[in-house]
């Protein structure tokens, strides 16, 4: 098989995932878009990047230039950036695929992903918990293996709480390493 082809395939098995998931209310990206950009990004990402075709859902605060960036609010619904963030043109430049957009607490205020307008994000292994926040939705999707990984953001544990209480890895960068 070629990388392309391989890389579609990685493509093809995230939108799966990522629909299977979606009882978690953790993906704000609709399943038929996904399913497309995954596609889309697949046959044109760099084959020779460290993560090529290495499926990464990015936190709804995040600008990305495929999806929708409400930050889990109304007042920004159906926005789409002009641009978008350093941490994902990086992503892309080393190959891996932009999984969709992850539910959080409305503009990132909140530790729980019980505040978003989108409605709360489930926590993988019990309903009755939250799976933190306000990157939970990241944090949810990792834990339910949907995806490998996936970008959240933080100012006070709002990667490192989520990731805690979901059983996954959370880090969270010296400022000044990555782009605010």
């Amino acid at each position: 098989m070629t990388e392309v082809a391989d890389a579609l395939a990685s493509a093809r098995a995230a939108a799966d995932r990522l629909v299977k998931a979606k009882r978690l209310n953790a993906c704000l990206t609709p399943a038929k878009e996904l399913r497309k950009s995954l596609l889309a990004q697949a046959a044109a990402a760099h084959p020779s990047g460290v993560l090529y075709g290495m499926p990464v859902a990015v936190k709804d605060n995040i600008c990305t230039l495929e999806y929708v960036t409400s930050c889990g609010s109304r007042i920004l619904e159906g926005y789409r950036s002009p641009y978008e963030a350093t941490a994902v043109n990086k992503l892309k430049a080393a190959g891996a695929l932009i999984a969709g957009k992850t539910n959080c607490d409305e503009f990132g205020m909140g530790s729980s992903t019980e505040h978003s307008a989108f409605g709360r994000t489930l926590h993988p292994f019990d309903k009755t918990r939250v799976p933190g926040g306000s990157s939970g939705g990241s944090a949810a999707l990792v834990a339910a293996g949907a995806v490998p990984a996936a970008l959240g953001s933080e100012t006070g544990g709002s990667v490192r709480q989520p990731a805690s209480l979901c059983g996954v890895v959370g880090i969270k960068p010296t400022y000044g390493r990555v782009s605010r």
